[in-house]
């Protein structure tokens, strides 16, 4: 064989001390040791004993031998050779009998000297195979007993750990083998006939052994997924998708035994990981693994009360989540009853019903105001809440309640929860009914900040819950392009008719005006039906996939403004005179509406929201002031009024700074309805 046609491998026995260290890819550094040759074909031979009588590819002469070695170290720099290729481990002999946990056949192949440092095209080596073998050795029963699948894993990791196979060996993913034994593409898996079918297994036997033969635990992965530890990447794992769902606990126990906590490089506890994948997959084992997760015997893991940045502890963001978490069935009492036996298993784990978050949560908080949950599902799992344990707190006057910041009663007035202000005003919050209270609201990416009693949170919560009822019907009134109405009246399910700018072209001076007026007349005319269960699902501000959920909380949130108002009316809270009219009802309704084709007064006054203009603050100035805002609108955009403004507001043309014309008129229909302006 020619000089050419060989090249040098460095037997398990030939490696230098640090060698594991010299590459990411297995590679090793020259050894003063007897080389093994490999040939190209990725097989190797070692060389023979002394007294063998065919030489093999050195001759038995030590002396030449040791002249050859000294010949190869002649060089100042590290030399290192690059390991066999291969399309794909499961091509070679030894990387299927590998994948088969075949000992028999991996212990022939090593001694008929087969090349245990192939790499595939990805740099994975044979470690790497054991860690995440193909789908098609996915079968359950394919080596037996969890017992047998893991004796198996043990003796051929060790027997490749012996060949010098790096155990800790990057593939060009940067993953080591025991960062690759679980995949993080558990959310594009494919769910056919209660089997998941797009992925590997996540094998806990490799995990195992791969750990005993001295597998770095120290080292997190990184993905766009997040950084977690080989013990976060198990507890995000389903049983479902495990080889062995019966050993899935004694992974853990494992796990936790000998994986350090790498919080904060992790950023998240594995607490609030397990509560994480628990909210998205209904098989998680929850309540099994928290328990080990904080056993007594798992200081590194107990901190079950740990606070994030936002001062939700995993209790916290479990009951403020913006999700229910996932069950097997889809009604919103199963969902409710998933919430409170999670939150019975934090309790029962060690969490602190009574702890204050460094930002100042409670989980009277976190439980309140939800954005899934309606007001009396709140109620419900606050009173669960309470009753959990009895010794902290009194009848009227319970120590969860009392530690709770008053913005929590704002809010909730806010979001028109009477069911929710009712249970705190009466178990303990009473005597906090007559303090200044802030609060927030955001209509059209715009948030305002409001100051007052309590009633005033309720009223600028239901005026902006109105505001938002009437840009959802402006926004389905209003489509892509042109200007759409059924002469009749507004309906979602109507048939529409457009106004394009041929129908606004006219063919003398005389007739433009009258052609024009009809549209715009038709405009003011027009009016939307008042469609309730639009109006309920225009409310909540999450948005629901399920519809039928969505209009429930709409509905809830709907009328409880109204109960709402009334509750407190009757405990004798008043309104508190604000200089600023903008938010009022009917101020909003002359600058705001006048914009739009809505210009008929009466339009926000239906039904259950007529309680706003009862409770209005507005100055004796406020037209005045509406008159300008208005002129200063029209000014800017140069486009004249419709004749229902100008019939509304006579003396806004006084004010115009620019003179009427059909192009001025017909800019301003083509400005507010349509994408394109002149």
């Amino acid at each position: 064989m020619s000089e050419d046609s060989v090249s040098i491998d460095w037997g398990a026995d030939s490696a230098s001390p640090d060698s594991s260290n010299d590459s990411s890819h297995g590679f090793r550094r020259l050894s003063t040791k007897r080389p093994r040759i490999k040939s190209q074909g990725g097989l190797s031979r070692r060389t023979q004993d002394d007294n063998s009588s065919d030489g093999g590819f050195f001759n038995n002469d030590d002396d030449d031998d040791d002249d050859d070695l000294s010949n190869l170290q002649d060089s100042d720099s590290d030399l290192c050779f690059e390991p066999t290729t291969v399309p794909s481990l499961h091509s070679t002999r030894l990387g299927s009998a590998v994948a088969e946990l075949n000992i028999q056949e991996v212990e022939r192949l090593l001694r008929d000297d087969e090349d245990a440092m192939l790499l595939d095209e990805r740099s994975n080596n044979l470690l790497h195979l054991i860690a995440r073998p193909a789908k098609k050795s996915r079968g359950t029963d394919l080596h037996g007993s969890w017992q047998e699948t893991l004796g198996a894993t043990n003796q051929i990791v060790a027997l490749l750990v012996k060949e010098g196979v790096n155990i800790n060996g990057n593939n060009l993913d940067g993953l080591p083998p025991l960062l690759t034994t679980i995949g993080l593409d558990m959310h594009l898996m494919i769910h056919r006939n209660g089997e998941f079918t797009d992925m590997p297994w996540a094998e806990g036997h490799a995990i195992v052994a791969l750990i005993e033969a001295g597998a770095d635990v120290t080292e997190p992965r990184e993905s766009p997924h997040g950084i977690h530890s080989i013990l976060d990447l198990w507890i995000i794992t389903s049983p479902v998708i495990t080889r062995h769902p019966e050993a899935y606990d004694t992974v853990t126990k494992f796990l936790v035994e000998r994986v350090p906590n790498l919080q904060p490089r992790t950023m998240l506890s594995p607490i609030e990981k397990l509560r994480q994948a628990r909210m998205n997959d209904h098989t998680i084992p929850f309540e099994r693994t928290l328990k080990i997760l904080t056993s007594p015997n798992n200081a590194a893991y107990a901190k079950i009360d740990y606070a994030n940045e936002a001062g939700d502890t995993p209790l916290f963001a479990l009951l403020s989540s913006i999700l229910p978490p996932a069950i097997a069935g889809t009604s919103a009492a199963e969902k409710l009853a998933a919430t409170m036996q999670l939150a019975k298993a934090f309790l029962s784990a060690g969490a602190s019903l009574d702890f204050i978050s460094p930002k100042q949560k409670t989980v009277i908080e976190a439980a309140s105001c939800s954005n899934w949950r309606t007001d009396e599902e709140d109620v419900d799992l606050m009173r669960s809440l309470l009753i959990f344990e009895p010794h902290i707190n009194e009848a009227g006057h319970s120590k969860l309640i009392n530690n709770t910041r008053t913005h929590v009663l704002a809010h909730s007035a806010c979001l028109g929860r009477y069911r929710t202000v009712k249970f705190l005003l009466t178990h303990g919050m009473g005597d906090r009914i007559s303090e200044a209270m802030t609060c927030a609201t955001t209509f059209q990416r715009e948030t305002t900040y409001f100051t007052g009693s309590i009633l005033d949170m309720a009223f600028f919560g239901a005026q902006c819950a109105c505001k938002r009822v009437l840009s959802d019907m402006i926004f389905r009134a209003q489509l892509n392009d042109g200007f759409f109405w059924e002469k009749d009246q507004w309906s979602r399910e109507s048939s529409w008719e457009t106004v394009t700018d041929d129908d606004l072209e006219t063919t003398d001076s005389a007739g433009s005006e009258h052609e024009l007026q009809e549209p715009l007349e038709a405009m003011d005319k027009a009016k939307p039906a008042l469609d309730m269960d639009s109006v309920y699902k225009s409310l909540p501000m999450v948005f629901h996939e399920e519809d039928e959920r969505r209009r429930e909380l709409g509905e809830s949130q709907y009328w409880g403004y109204g109960k709402l108002q009334s509750l407190l009316r009757g405990l004798g809270v008043e309104r508190v005179a604000t200089k600023d009219p903008r938010h009022e009802p009917t101020y909003f309704d002359a600058t705001v509406l006048p914009r739009t084709r809505f210009s008929v007064e009466d339009l926000p006054r239906r039904d259950h929201w007529s309680f706003l203009y009862e409770l209005e603050i507005l100055g004796d100035d406020w037209e005045d002031i509406a008159v300008r805002e208005l002129a200063d609108t029209y000014n800017k955009s140069e486009t004249w009024p419709r004749p229902a403004v100008l019939k509304r507001w006579p003396s806004l043309p006084d004010k115009l700074t620019f003179s009427r014309g059909k192009e001025e008129e017909e800019l301003f229909f083509r400005a507010w309805h349509s994408k394109t302006t002149k």
